[in-house]
This record gives C-alpha cells, sequence and structure tokens, in this order.
C-alpha cells in the first residue's frame, strides 16, 4: 500500500501549502526590493505630514482606501497624488482609472490645477487665455507618464480588460501607482440589489488586490463614505461597502472638510482610520477654494 504522507496530500480547493507559496513570496520580494526599486517601496503623497504618518507614502503591493463625502475632493486628490507619483519617477507608469468623469472634465481640473485660479476668478480674468506663456504653462506640467483610463462597470467586463491593458504597460516599464477613482460607480447602480452589490465589490477588491501585487504597485481606491455630521462638525465616517473595503486595504483614509453655519469651509484635515505600516490619527491639510489643491497646513501649492 501506498504511504500518504501530510507533503503528499491532494488538497481541496481554497488550501494551499504555505511552502508551495514561497518561491512566489520570494519572487515577488527580489522584485521589490532588488530589480529596479530603491529604498522603501513606497509612493510618496506630497503631503509631507500625510507621509509621515504612512511610512513614507502609498505602500507598494498594497491597496490604500481613501474616502470622501460627495463632492468634497476625492477626484481631486486621487488626481494630485497621481501627478505627484508620475513627477517623482519619470521613467514609471501612474494610472488614473476614471470609470464616472469624461476625459475633458478631467483635462479641464488639471489645467485650472496648473493655473492657480479658481473657476469664478477665471470668468473675471478671460484675458488669461490669450496669454501664450500661462497657456504653456498650464498645459505642459503633467507628467507624460501619467495615464488616463476610462473604465467600464464590473458586469461590462471592465476589471479584466483594465487588467490586460495594464499588463501590456508593465512589460514595457514599471507601474508605480493605480488609482481607481470612486469604487461603487465600478461596483454598479446604487438601486442594485444588496447581495450582488456586496459580490461585485468583492471582485473590485480582488483585482485590485491582484494588479497591486502582480504589478507591484501602489493601488489607491476612492469611495464613498457613509457620514454624520452634527452643528458642521464630524460626528462618525465610514466607508461604503466598507467591511470589504477595510479588510483589504492596509490603510483606510478619511477626507473630511467641515463647515461653518455661512457655508464656509472651517477645517480640512485627513483621518487615518487603519494602518498597517504606520500611525493613526488626524492631518490637518488646507484646501485652495476652487483650484483642485490640497495642501499641508502651512505649506506651499
Amino acid at each position: 500500500m501506498e504511504t500518504v504522507t501530510p507533503g503528499s496530500l491532494k488538497l481541496p480547493g481554497g488550501m494551499a501549502r504555505l511552502s508551495d507559496l514561497t518561491t512566489e513570496a520570494w519572487s515577488r520580494l527580489r522584485d521589490r526590493y532588488l530589480l529596479g526599486f530603491s529604498g522603501r517601496s513606497n509612493v510618496a503623497t506630497g503631503i509631507a505630514t500625510l507621509d509621515e504618518k504612512l511610512d513614507g507614502g502609498f505602500r507598494r503591493g498594497n491597496i490604500t482606501a481613501l474616502g470622501a463625502a460627495s463632492g468634497h475632493g476625492k477626484t481631486t486628490l486621487a488626481l494630485q497624488f497621481s501627478r505627484r507619483a508620475a513627477s517623482d519617477d519619470e521613467d514609471s507608469i501612474v494610472v488614473f482609472v476614471s470609470p464616472e468623469m469624461r476625459d475633458t472634465d478631467i483635462a479641464e481640473m488639471e489645467v485650472i490645477t496648473h493655473l492657480g485660479m479658481s473657476r469664478h476668478a477665471l470668468a473675471d480674468e478671460p484675458r488669461v487665455f490669450d496669454n501664450p506663456t500661462m497657456r504653456d504653462y498650464a498645459t505642459r506640467r503633467t507628467p507624460e507618464n501619467l495615464l488616463l483610463v476610462k473604465l467600464p462597470k464590473v458586469e461590462e467586463g471592465g476589471l479584466e480588460e483594465l487588467e490586460g491593458q495594464l499588463s501590456m504597460l508593465h512589460s514595457a516599464a514599471p507601474i508605480r501607482l493605480i488609482a481607481l477613482d470612486y469604487a461603487q460607480y465600478v461596483v454598479g447602480e446604487i438601486d442594485t440589489g444588496k447581495r450582488q452589490r456586496f459580490a461585485l465589490a468583492g471582485d473590485v477588491v480582488k483585482a485590485c488586490d491582484r494588479m497591486a501585487s502582480g504589478f507591484n504597485a501602489a493601488v489607491l481606491l476612492t469611495s464613498q463614505v457613509n457620514v454624520t455630521m452634527e452643528k458642521g462638525k464630524l460626528t462618525n465616517i465610514s466607508l461604503r461597502e466598507s467591511a470589504l473595503f477595510e479588510h483589504s486595504s492596509a490603510a483606510v483614509l478619511y477626507f473630511v472638510r467641515e463647515f461653518d453655519d455661512e457655508g464656509r469651509e472651517s477645517a480640512a484635515y485627513f483621518r487615518i482610520g487603519k494602518n498597517r505600516y504606520g500611525s493613526l490619527g488626524k492631518i490637518e491639510v488646507e484646501t485652495r477654494t476652487g483650484c483642485h489643491a490640497v495642501r499641508a497646513k502651512e505649506g506651499i501649492f
């Protein structure tokens, strides 16, 4: 009779020997620390106080979730972080994935950010657009290695298509950061059944995790939030589909803007709700009204 040992057992689905996974782990670690990367494999946000809490920035090979209330700056921040990541390493690729916003709208946000003027200010000073120097300044500051990708919803095969596109890019240059804006839009419409939404959200998280580990990239996943405010002050905040997104993320950040009774911004800050590799806390920042930019308190735009 053939002797059966633990090492020769045929394992059912869902089980694996840890010893079988170590070779793949070695290859990932080698790629992360030896091939093409020096020092810590983090992607700086450009906000010094936030980077300090995150131990240098977004961690490559991991997901970071960023939540904010509707209209409070999810896309602004994702685009700002993407621009910084691309500028810091021009030999790598940064991918900004937008399932909701039009390319033209994102491009206008980028130009306005570089001009440093709000839309209201531009309406009062339209002659700015007759200035060739301003045109060159506003249109040539975006790094060429920052790519914009339009993504269909999950049920339309968007994630598989995205992974295939990124695999082709990765064969030519390392992917540094993948920013997936507005995860709930990728999942589907709000009236989708709760069970189906949960399953589709799980598909989004799994795809992000595959891309993070497979490309050794930092993945930034922006999310809507459930928020409770009292007298303009935050009392509670959590990610939509929070159990899935929070469990799979190395760090969870909330961007919060508070307003006074007259609707003026009274405070803006990041709250770190989870952080495997750094510390928790609250980081105060400043926003530049109407110009799509966030900076550290007392920082320089």
